[in-house]
């Protein structure tokens, strides 16, 4: 399981770096155009910390990237992410990469980012593609099927106005914006869900 673990974190941190640019285009329309840069650099840091520890179980390296992103990514979505991975590792009874544990890990990441960004479903934050994987994978759904739908997640948020965070103090002007936040997420989830 060690050597899964930062296989999935290099494939995440290899398509983080391929779409800085679009992350930040994202971020440039709603919010500080920081987003691209952010990701980049705080999994960047995580790259370093896993590489140094190859035998790291999945828990620990999930625990660790909370850190990590804690410390070193900037704007509202190191905290978020930071806290969501933590809290989320800390639903894990074991480092098994199967569908009942990363059922219990985007829970706990969900709950995380509810408490954190007093988030709900429809905000257009990250909150929407976590939480509704959550609910998905509560009711079993095939790993297909929610490879579509945090696609579908993420792509909601463009019409959605936003109500939390920098874009909310575009109001109507943020329609027509994907979220960052969940644009980031889903490529980081959808790793994960690739490997059940």
């Amino acid at each position: 399981m060690a050597k899964k673990a930062l296989e999935i974190f290099t494939e995440i941190n290899k398509e983080l770096l391929e779409k800085e640019k679009f992350l930040t285009d994202l971020d440039n329309k709603i919010g500080d155009g920081d987003h691209g840069f952010n990701m980049k650099r705080g999994f960047g840091f995580v790259m370093e910390a896993l590489e140094q520890k190859p035998d790291i179980e999945l828990k620990e390296a999930l625990a660790l990237t909370g850190k990590i992103l804690m410390s070193k990514v900037g704007g509202a979505s190191g905290p978020l992410y930071g806290m969501s991975f933590i809290k989320g590792s800390k639903n894990l009874e074991t480092s098994d990469l199967n569908y009942k544990n990363l059922a219990k890990f985007v829970k706990g990441a969900s709950d995380a980012v509810e408490l954190l960004g007093k988030s709900h479903i429809g905000d257009a934050t990250l909150y929407d593609v976590w939480r509704n994987l959550s609910n998905d994978m509560e009711k079993s759904i095939p790993k297909e099927e929610l490879i579509e739908n945090i696609i579908k997640y993420r792509d909601a948020t463009k019409e959605m106005m936003a109500l939390r965070g920098r874009a909310s103090f575009l109001k109507e002007r943020s329609i027509g914006t994907i979220d960052p936040g969940c644009a980031s997420s889903e490529i980081i989830l959808r790793h994960f869900l690739e490997e059940l």
